[in-house]
């Protein structure tokens, strides 16, 4: 009976062990190589063309220019108005109480 215990228990640690080997080696590939945002965008650009025809993705590319050139504008819209808004209240302190 001792035998047999010894027997499951040293295919348990033999088990546990290879597991553990097996992902050091996949976290070793993981840290192998980390990727940059150019490269991430890069490899995002070159899976677009390859599914989505080169006509259509210049037409995508197109509209998200035209996308963020209008919250562009939008954006800059609303800064002057809150820069305006900030501006006069800061000079509602310089004026003399009448």
């Amino acid at each position: 009976m001792k035998v047999f215990a010894l027997a499951i228990l040293l295919v348990s640690v033999c088990c546990l062990e290879g597991a553990l080997v097996k992902r050091q080696a996949e976290e070793g590939q993981s840290q192998a190589q980390p990727l940059t945002v150019e490269e991430t965008f890069q490899q995002l650009s070159d899976k677009f063309t390859e599914y989505i025809s080169p006509e259509r993705f210049n037409t995508l590319r197109t509209q998200a220019q035209t996308h963020i050139q209008e919250l562009h504008d939008t954006l800059n819209s609303a800064a002057d108005s809150l820069k305006a808004f900030l501006q006069h209240w800061a000079n509602m302190d310089k004026k003399p109480p009448q």
